[in-house]
Order: structure tokens, then C-alpha cells, then sequence
């Protein structure tokens, strides 16, 4: 059920072994990383093999093969397979965090305001159900070195803090967060750590057990370029047994083999397990190509990028983090804003004329006062891509119709 991935060309140009649509210009890797046809022909036929003897499937190897792509999944991030569990995506996994972790009335639970806005509302819920208190930090920009992040988020610590939750890389900033230090420090006041990591993944090397946090949550399907529906939550030590399923089924294991702490998770209803099972052939494709193959293609472009429209855009940017602080995701300012609540399930008008008359798919999203242009590349993204995206934007400029 573990299939080998058909053979590809390892070759430029890498766009070729994706198929996204050739009539689109791509910039939203972020969001959503499409998988290479390789590891999509590998889920067809894992979905194939399901079809062909489901009962054979779900009743006697399902957990089996669970175990294995769990084990491959660990050894690539640094840790052990009985600290992964196999969720959906980071949303689950957060969610699972979030109904699991012992508050009482007055704990707090401390993010801050470079998070992801589902993740906020999640710890807000958590929060009110359990009488605690949600609190913000304010992470002020323009960050220019590590330590910013460290002392304005310390400066907001209270004896009452019981709970961190942060990004390794900010979804609507795009910023690397110094997690490793920030575990160390919070490990000196008792504080936990749930780190939200669905950017980190393969953009930079993540070994979770030498981050020292106690929660890590995870979608596989953006950087990792996994299926959609691919994920995972990372916890270690007597966590494990306190963590508590969000959807309530059997609560064991349905083949018969003796009882673990992931039972209550593995059968929460049938489900399309393909996705799961393809994580296996995603590591393949990565330890074929090479991840560094992705990080020293763009890697570059994303400085070009930002070079080039901060030169359309001469505004004060949210980081002065150096070079090995970035990655292959950049938020750019554009102008400014008034209401962030507009782009909550409204796309911007920009991001619409983008897409509708020039093809570019790319996210314009607000924050905190600031209209961002969020560019996301990945391998399979050209220079003529960057090119086309930035000679777009020069002429909207130039004929007063960036709105």
C-alpha cells in the first residue's frame, strides 16, 4: 500500500512535474501547495488498492500502515513515531490541543498578533470555556532582529500565562519566529509551548524534538507540497495520555493490537485515508529531489521579490530579519488599511482583478492597519512568474488603479 513513486525527471524545468493550470500565474503556495503528479499518481493508487477490498483495508491493515508512514514522518522531523499523531491538517491538531490542555479559571493563554485568525479563535473558545484569560502580545514592526520577538512577547508573561501558542512562520506576516529560544525561555518559567507550523515545514530543516516545545501542529499540504487532507500533531511525555479526540467514535483499535494512546484517534468514522497514506511517497519525492534543490531556488526569487516591489512600494516593511531569517514567503505593504475584517471570506478587490484579468493567483490580505501583497513561491515558480507579477503591478501603479 506504501507505493514507490513513478520515476520523474530530476531536470529543470521543475514546473513540469506539477500540473497546475498554465493559464494561471501561481503565487499562493501558502495557502495551498499543490502535490507533484508523482505523489498525486501515488494517491490515485492508494485510493485504488482501498476500493478494490475495503473491509480488507480499514479492519486489518489500516493500522499497520499508519504506523509506517507515522514512523517515515518522524524520522525525516527529528523525533520518534509515538510522538506523531496523524491528523487532517493543523486545524485538527489545534483543535485537539485546544480541548485537551488543563486550564483553570485565571490560567492565560498567551498568543499574539501575528497569528493565524483561526487560531486565535480557537484559543479564544478554549478560553471562555474553561474561564480563562486570552491574551495578546503585541509584536511591533519593523522587527529587526529575534530578540524584538523574545522581549515583547516575554514583556507580556504574567505569573498566570500556563500556555504559549505561536507560529514558527507567521501566516499573515510571513516571519520566522525564534521558537527554539522561545521554548528555552518559557521552559524557565513552567509555561508550555504549542507551536502552529504549517510554513516551517521543508521551507527550513525541522527536527521537533530539539525545539523543545510541547505541542507542534502541522498541514503537509502546503510547503511539503502533500496531499490536501495531510497532517500531523507533534506532543511528547505524559502530554500524550491527556490529549483527547475532537470527534468521539470507538476509541480503539478495531485489528486487534494492544491498546496506545493514539486509539481514540485512529477510527473517528470511515474517512478517504489516501491522502494519510501519502505522506510515505511525498519523503520520497523530497529525498529524491532534495529539499535544498527548493531552498536555493527560491529562496532567492523571494529577495528579488521583495527588491522589486518595495521598490514599487517605498514603505517602512514589517522585517529587517537578515537573509537566513527569510524563506519562500514574503508580506508585502502596499498602502494601508482601516478594516481588517474586510478579507474574512471577501477577497480584495486587487487580489480579485489580479486573478480575473491577469491570471495571477495571489493572496491581499490586512493587518494591523496595513494592506499586504503576500507572495508565496515554491520550485515550480519561473522568474518569468515574478517578472509577469511585478510588470502588473507597475502598470496598475502607473494608471492609478491599484484599489
Amino acid at each position: 500500500m506504501l507505493l514507490d513513486l513513478p520515476e520523474f525527471d530530476l531536470s529543470p524545468p521543475w514546473k513540469d512535474l506539477w500540473s497546475i493550470d498554465p493559464e494561471n500565474t501561481y503565487l499562493n503556495f501558502g495557502s495551498f501547495g499543490p502535490s507533484p503528479r508523482a505523489v498525486q499518481e501515488v494517491q490515485h493508487q492508494i485510493l485504488r488498492e482501498i476500493e478494490r477490498q475495503p473491509a480488507r483495508f480499514f479492519f486489518r491493515t489500516r493500522e499497520d500502515y499508519y504506523d509506517k508512514v507515522t514512523n517515515r514522518l518522524a524520522q525525516y522531523f527529528g523525533t520518534k513515531g509515538d510522538n506523531l499523531l496523524l491528523v487532517n491538517n493543523a486545524t485538527v491538531a489545534m483543535n485537539i490541543v485546544s480541548q485537551s490542555f488543563p486550564l483553570e479559571p485565571g490560567d492565560e493563554v498567551l498568543l499574539n498578533n501575528h497569528e493565524y485568525g483561526a487560531v486565535q479563535l480557537i484559543w479564544r473558545e478554549a478560553c471562555q470555556r474553561q474561564g480563562a484569560t486570552f491574551g495578546i502580545a503585541q509584536i511591533t514592526h519593523p522587527i529587526t532582529s529575534p530578540e524584538d520577538v523574545i522581549e515583547s512577547l516575554f514583556s507580556r508573561v504574567t505569573d498566570r500565562t500556563r500556555l504559549i501558542v505561536l507560529s514558527h512562520i507567521t501566516s499573515p506576516t510571513a516571519i520566522q519566529f525564534p521558537v527554539k529560544e522561545i521554548c528555552q525561555r518559557a521552559r524557565e518559567r513552567d509555561i508550555a509551548v504549542c507551536v502552529d507550523g504549517p510554513h516551517a515545514l521543508l521551507m527550513h530543516p525541522v527536527q521537533l524534538d530539539d525545539l523543545g516545545c510541547q505541542y507542534y501542529t502541522a498541514s503537509c499540504h502546503k510547503w511539503l507540497m502533500a496531499p490536501f487532507g495531510s497532517g500531523f500533531l507533534y506532543t511528547r511525555g505524559a502530554l500524550k495520555s491527556n490529549l483527547k479526540p475532537h470527534v468521539t467514535s470507538w476509541g480503539r483499535s478495531i485489528s486487534g493490537r494492544p491498546k496506545h494512546w493514539k486509539d481514540p484517534f485512529l477510527w473517528q468514522g470511515t474517512d478517504n485515508d489516501a491522502a494519510l497514506l501519502s505522506l510515505s511517497a511525498t519523503l520520497d519525492f523530497w529525498n529524491k529531489l532534495g529539499a535544498e534543490t527548493y531552498r536555493q531556488h527560491s529562496f532567492p526569487l523571494i529577495q528579488q521579490v521583495q527588491e522589486r516591489i518595495t521598490k514599487l512600494f517605498p514603505r517602512e516593511p514589517i522585517s529587517m530579519l537578515p537573509p537566513e531569517w527569510q524563506g519562500s514567503m514574503i508580506s508585502i505593504p502596499i498602502g494601508e488599511s482601516s478594516n481588517e475584517d474586510r478579507n474574512i471570506g471577501v477577497p480584495d478587490g486587487l487580489q480579485n482583478r489580479l486573478l480575473e484579468e491577469f491570471g495571477i493567483e495571489i493572496p491581499v490580505t490586512y493587518w494591523n492597519g496595513l494592506k499586504l501583497l503576500r507572495v508565496s513561491i515554491h520550485l515550480c515558480t519561473e522568474q518569468k512568474d515574478i517578472d509577469y507579477l511585478v510588470e502588473t503591478l507597475t502598470k496598475l501603479k502607473s494608471e492609478g488603479q491599484l484599489t
